[in-house]
């Protein structure tokens, strides 16, 4: 028999379902299509796929992703392929269609994903509705919080997630309703059911006839809008929910004036039944948080008939699969302020099931869970005065609900803030999106375009891309500049922005400079406005942390320290207890204190960041991966327990391979770098080797491009030369406690380790292995500081600039080999002594870049800045660069057709030749182009 283990594991809990039909005696396959039962099924599903080819049909299968597949097949053709596709996991249910079904039951009674067999299409139909409609509800999102138990990290990750998916949609009903709003909604569903012709109809009807009174009786018919409104809110894609803030602000709103007149002065309960099928482990999760609050993250629906609720749980039909039958008994105290919920019998397209329908984001206390019957379990939700004061009791979680509330959203919010919360939230490509997909409907002269490219060029600086937020910065400013006063407070906050930009890229000198103007513009601003003055100080508080930032990167710790607690002074008076602004401030104050030594005062501050981190972060958040190593770390340094140090690690690397962090953010290498050796350091040697072979693997992909160069062998060559052993680190264990702001972990290294790492890299290039090579470089320019001579460090670090650069060039990408060139360049100025041959190399290179791009009056430029720098450097000479520099000068004038220049750059390149004694193949070479120009001229002279 086939076993059921993990046929519907979480990772395949997939949303969109398609219906696969595999029969090779339909003559025309579009008769299936065609079918009065199409158009049942096809209000259920998103596509019906037929075919009449066995392999055909299982490369389609084998191809799809994301999908539950809904499989009918003929008999004789099932009990050939039904065993070898039965244990796929996107293959959610089979259904046999055949004429003798005698003959199929027998066979199909071994294999538990078979539905039936059926010899009669509408029968077929009806089981695969009801197949879809369970699979769509089986999804029941909530979310689990507690009151008294603040330490255990995964109830604050549900305490965080909870807070931003009440803030999303309170920001959401609070938007105002725009023509824009309903086509994007429509847009969105078109593009979902793009094949689905019914779905498709059904659409156009609802963008021609669609009213607000009508919102319920859209919600509860089978339809589009039922269908992907609830999938995005059980999959909490918030991308998706914002396009439908225009139905979910007239759904919220119908039914919170049939609340108002059902159940407003009723002092009594009311009490009502959800019948739901629930995954085994989801189910168990309720079980074991009895007595917690629980969020329903989604609009559901109840009834007033026990039977009815019955009917929907599926009666353990299921269980064989993994899937319970579950009654929900509900009881809400009618006295209790709470979410809006009503009778929607009366307008509801599904009569006779006595339905209530609650609203997203209603909360109730588990009361118990319990067997009922041998399948079916109850499950006892309450809401009432106790539960109302448990959840006020949550000061944190309530304060900053209030906080979030008042300051950012208010009576009458901007669209901007949905992106602000995602950013906060820490979704950057979801921020990214919107606020991109928002340029294009905002007028060029809308008011909040300025602020739109403010927004952006930040999550774009935090996402890495560091020309597109100096680009997003400055259109900033173009439309701020012509909307509004020098002193306006948004010039602040684009100050402040562009001040973070110069500290990513390690630019501290032109940071300060910017928070200098922001401090300015935030001084002249004066408003009697309570929340304007509490925005004005959260506005220093964020210029003072920038500050402290700013001077840590001068080395000038002492300074650090003084702006940093001026930060938390004001955010301490300010924001509400544990607003997750204070996880940075208490991150950088660890920071600073690690650097002065004081171990144990970055302990606390490391603890203190982490903790409130714990409250407000989701778990795909970097710096909770961040902060507990370096809680860790410091927990075995300073107080030497080894239990402690060993659950940190445990929850930092849990954190980073169960979430997909994006890479920008991240650095596994580094991670299972620090872990190998602090595994190494407490003497737990196996688990050191397995975090070792972590990093390789992780090494494999991020700093080998081409998957056939360097095996693991390799890579432990190069952790060799990278002095990553265990002798090295048990000499030096503070090697791996040096922390900064952009990284984990920096350890300082000596010049000649530091000239080897670089050397790897360069060999990689050197054999043609460009991408590598530029992940190594990025990697050695992110997380490692030569500490012995500052003079070298920078050096190196100009070294490291010029080399991406020219990988970047080998890729032909010339933003980005420029942008390194330019940061080259700006080190070199600082460093009179050394700055000229290395600049003549580099603004040679430039050149190259933009004469491959025909700008050649850039190209003159640089070409005259290398030979200015070349000639600067006495006794020093390069005959390389000294004939090139001629030769591209010549080439210049030659492409824009100014032969007579041409010709006598030519001949001074072959002047140098001479004077280096070249090899006179090359001279020859020279010698016939300056001909042509020599013929050119004279071409045109006749």
């Amino acid at each position: 028999m086939a076993s059921s283990e993990g046929l519907l594991s979480e990772s395949n809990r997939l949303e969109d379902i398609i219906i696969i039909w595999l029969d090779e005696t339909i003559a025309n396959p579009d008769t299936i299509l065609l079918s009065q039962r199409k158009n049942l099924l096809l209000s259920y599903v998103k596509a019906i796929q037929p075919f009449t080819n066995v392999s055909a049909c299982m490369k389609y299968i084998e191809n799809i992703t994301d999908v539950h597949v809904l499989f009918i097949v003929s008999g004789s053709l099932g009990e050939k392929i039904v065993p070898i596709l039965h244990d796929l996991p996107k293959l959610t249910f089979i259904y046999i269609f055949c004429a003798d079904k005698n003959k199929h039951e027998i066979w199909t009674k071994q294999f538990n994903k078979i539905r039936g067999v059926f010899n009669d299409d509408l029968l077929l139909s009806i089981k695969v509705k009801d197949d879809v409609c369970s699979l769509v509800n089986i999804n029941f999102p909530f979310g689990l919080f507690d009151s008294t138990q603040r330490s255990l990290q995964e109830l604050s990750k549900e305490q965080a997630s909870f807070m931003w998916f009440q803030l999303v949609t309170e920001l959401l009903l609070r938007l105002p309703h725009t023509p824009d709003s309903k086509a994007e909604m429509v847009t969105e569903c078109r593009s979902h059911y793009k094949e689905n012709g019914v779905q498709l109809e059904k659409i156009t009807i609802f963008e021609n006839t669609y009213q607000a009174c009508n919102a319920i009786k859209w919600y509860t018919e089978n339809t589009f809008v039922f269908q992907l409104f609830n999938k995005a809110f059980r999959m909490q894609d918030f991308d998706v929910i914002f396009k439908y803030r225009y139905f979910l602000v007239d759904l919220f709103s119908q039914l919170a004036f049939l609340y108002n007149k059902q159940f407003k002065d009723r002092k009594d309960y009311l009490t009502v039944y959800r019948g739901q099928r629930m995954y085994r482990e989801e189910l168990m999760k309720l079980k074991h948080n009895v007595g917690h609050l629980i969020s329903i993250n989604t609009f559901f629906s109840a009834s007033f008939s026990c039977s009815v609720a019955a009917n929907f749980s599926g009666n353990g039909e299921d269980l064989s699969i993994g899937i319970e039958s579950v009654i929900f008994d509900i009881e809400v105290d009618l006295t209790v302020s709470c979410r809006p919920f009503a009778n929607i019998d009366q307008l509801s397209c599904i009569k006779d099931e006595c339905e209530v329908l609650f609203s997203v984001g209603t909360i109730f206390r588990i009361d118990s869970v319990e067997l009922e019957t041998d399948a079916i379990w109850l499950v006892k939700l309450t809401w009432t005065n106790e539960c109302s004061q448990q959840l006020t009791k949550m000061n944190q979680l309530t304060g900053l609900l209030d906080f979030y509330t008042g300051h950012y959203i208010g009576d009458h919010p901007s669209v901007l803030t949905f992106g602000l919360f995602l950013s906060k939230m820490g979704c950057l490509q979801q921020a990214k999106r919107f606020y991109i997909n928002l340029r294009k409907i905002l007028s060029t002269d809308h008011p909040d375009r300025g602020v739109l490219h403010n927004n952006l060029g930040e999550i774009m600086r935090k996402l890495g891309y560091f020309n597109q937020a100096r680009h997003h910065f400055e259109r900033a400013i173009e439309y701020c500049i012509d909307t509004m006063s020098i002193f306006h407070p948004v010039w602040a906050v684009i100050h402040s922005n562009i001040a973070l930009l110069h500290l990513t890229l390690k630019r501290p000198k032109h940071a300060l400079k910017c928070y200098h103007c922001a401090l300015l513009i935030i001084s002249r601003f004066r408003d009697p406005n309570a929340n304007q003055n509490t925005y004005i100080q959260e506005s220093k508080a964020t210029v003072y942390h920038g500050m402290g930032s700013a001077y840590i990167l001068l080395d000038q710790p002492q300074k650090a320290v003084g702006f940093y607690q001026k930060a938390l002074e004001i955010e301490l008076k300010t924001l509400p207890q544990d607003h997750p602004t204070l996880i940075d401030t208490y991150n950088e104050l660890g920071s600073v204190n690690l650097r002065l030594n004081e171990w144990t005062k970055a302990l606390e501050k490391y603890e203190e960041s982490l903790r409130i981190a714990q409250h407000n972060l989701l778990d795909s958040d970097w710096k909770l991966v961040n902060l507990h190593i370096n809680v860790a770390v410091l927990i075995y340094f300073v107080t030497g327990n080894k239990s402690k140090t060993l659950v940190h690690c445990s929850q930092a690397l849990q954190i980073m391979e169960q979430s997909k962090l994006p890479s920008i953010s991240c650095n596994r290498m580094d991670i299972y770098k620090s872990l190998a050796n602090l595994y190494t350091h407490i003497g737990l040697g196996p688990l050191a080797f397995q975090m070792w072979e972590r990093f390789i693997e992780e090494g494999k992909g991020r700093l080998v491009a081409n998957s056939d160069f360097v095996n693991s062998s390799d890579l432990i060559k190069q952790m060799e030369l990278l002095q990553l052993s265990k002798e090295t680190f048990a000499l030096d264990s503070n090697i791996m406690i040096l922390f900064d702001r952009n990284s984990l972990f920096r350890p300082r290294v000596s010049q000649l380790e530091a000239i080897t790492r670089c050397e790897i890299a360069d060999r990689w290039r050197a054999l043609g292995h460009i991408k590598p090579a530029i992940c190594y470089y990025t990697w050695l320019l992110e997380n490692i500081l030569v500490s012995d001579d500052p003079h070298f460090a920078k050096l190196h670090e100009c070294r490291l600039h010029n080399n991406l650069a020219a990988c970047y060039q080998d890729l032909e990408d010339d933003n980005a080999a420029l942008h390194h060139y330019s940061l080259s360049l700006e080190i070199l100025s600082s460093d009179e002594e050394n700055k000229s041959i290395q600049a003549a190399i580099i603004h040679y290179n430039i050149a190259l870049i933009y004469m491959n791009g025909n700008e050649f009056d850039q190209t003159r430029m640089h070409l005259d800045k290398s030979l200015l720098h070349f000639l600067g450097v006495p006794g020093h000479r390069n005959s390389t660069l000294d004939v090139k520099i001629n030769y591209y000068f010549a080439k210049t004038y030659e492409r824009c057709n100014d032969w007579k220049m041409a010709r006598d750059y030519y001949q001074q390149t072959i002047d140098k030749c001479k004077q280096y004694a070249l090899d006179e193949s090359i001279i020859d070479q020279y010698e016939k182009l300056l001909q042509c120009m020599i013929d050119k001229i004279s071409e045109n002279t006749q």
